[in-house]
C-alpha cells in the first residue's frame, strides 16, 4: 500500500523529480532492518552464552528443575558426554535419571547465599571528629546567647 502510494505520487510529479524518494525510502527501510538485525542477533547470542554458563557450571548437590518438570537434586555431571544424573524420590526409595544438560529449565546452588541470610548493614556510627562536636555545641550555645540578646532588645524597645 506504501508502496503504491509512493508511485502514484512520483507518477503525479515530474518523471525526474521523484523517483529517488522511492530510492531513498528503500534505503531507509533496509538501514533500519539491518540494525535492528544486528542488535537482536547480539542480544540472542548474550542469551545464548549466559544459558550455556549456568549448564556448564552445575555440580553434585545443586537443585535442579528439567523442562518436563521433574524436580532433583544432581547427584553426578558427565562433562565429555554433555549429561547429568538427577536423583529423584524419597530418601529410603531414590531414583535416578540421566538427563542432557540443555534439559535443564532452572537451576539452585545450595551453597549460594540466599536473600534471608544476610545480615543487615549496621548503622553508620557518628564519625563527627570529638573537636568538631565539641565546636558544634559552642556553636548551638552562641547561637543562644544571640537569640537571648535579641529577645531582651526586642522587650526594652517594646517597654519604651
Amino acid at each position: 500500500m506504501l508502496l503504491n502510494l509512493l508511485t502514484s505520487e512520483a507518477g503525479n510529479n515530474n518523471a525526474n523529480d521523484g523517483g529517488w524518494v522511492i530510492w531513498v525510502v528503500f534505503a531507509v527501510a533496509i538501514v533500519v532492518m539491518i540494525v535492528m538485525n544486528h542488535f537482536s542477533n547480539k542480544k540472542r547470542k548474550a542469551q545464548m552464552e549466559a544459558e550455556k554458563e549456568k549448564r556448564n557450571s552445575i555440580q553434585p548437590g545443586f537443585k535442579i528443575v528439567t523442562i518436563g518438570g521433574i524436580v532433583g537434586t544432581v547427584a553426578e555431571v558427565d562433562d565429555d558426554a554433555n549429561t547429568f544424573v538427577l536423583k529423584t524420590g524419597t530418601e529410603e526409595n531414590p531414583s535416578y535419571l540421566t538427563f542432557d544438560k540443555v534439559a535443564i529449565y532452572t537451576s539452585e546452588d545450595p551453597n549460594a547465599p540466599t536473600e534471608t541470610e544476610e545480615q543487615p548493614a549496621e548503622e553508620p556510627a557518628d564519625e563527627t571528629p570529638i573537636e568538631e562536636q565539641s565546636s558544634t555545641a559552642g556553636e548551638d550555645a552562641d547561637n543562644t546567647q544571640v537569640e537571648e540578646t535579641v529577645s531582651v532588645e526586642e522587650t526594652e524597645e517594646k517597654a519604651e
